[in-house]
């Protein structure tokens, strides 16, 4: 298979929206694992080869099945943390009201890259399945945003990012070097 790196592209983009170093190099650990596991950082390769597979979170070895429900999971996290009023710099202006939930642009696209990992990215084939793996994971997004950026919350949530992404990305390897 060639790379045409559109998905380096799109990890790359969603690591740039993400507002804590952490959860960045999460989803940038989180893509790698996805390009470890198939050998290609094209999306319409990664499409052609779970329509003949069968989904990424579904099929092969067990390690790399998990590798990307983690991938899935650091890509969900690191969506939810964009809610919430970020940590003040300084100039910010305080009175300015924050969502209190992700933007719902912004949790589609962590969601629908999250469903790409897991499902897979194809919409010709099983575009149901992918449209109702996308509402939830949106949904999820949505909803987890208050209470992963809630003023208690600290810096634990991009540390799970963190290791979700760095853990997808080591199982896949693990298991690779194994197969």
């Amino acid at each position: 298979m060639s790379s045409k790196g559109d998905l380096a592209i799109l990890v790359v983009l969603l690591a740039f929206v993400a507002r804590e170093r952490l959860a960045a190099l999460g989803i940038l650990a989180a893509g790698a694992g996805v390009v470890v596991r198939y050998g290609t950082g094209s999306l319409s390769a990664l499409a052609g080869s779970q329509s003949v597979l069968g989904p990424a979170g579904l099929v092969g070895p067990p390690a790399q099945a998990v590798g990307a429900w983690l991938a899935a999971i650091a890509l969900i996290a690191a969506g939810a943390l964009l809610g919430g009023a970020p940590r003040p710099l300084p100039g910010d202006d305080l009175t300015v009201p924050r969502p209190a939930r992700a933007p719902w642009i912004v949790a589609m696209a962590f969601g629908a890259a999250a469903t790409a990992v897991v499902v897979g990215p194809s919409a010709s084939r099983g575009l149901l399945l992918r449209l109702g793996a996308t509402l939830p994971a949106t949904l999820l997004i949505r909803r987890a945003s208050p209470l992963l950026t809630s003023e208690s919350g600290g810096r634990w949530p991009s540390r799970a990012v963190a290791v979700a992404g760095a853990a997808s990305l080591v199982l896949v390897a693990i298991s690779r070097s194994v197969t």
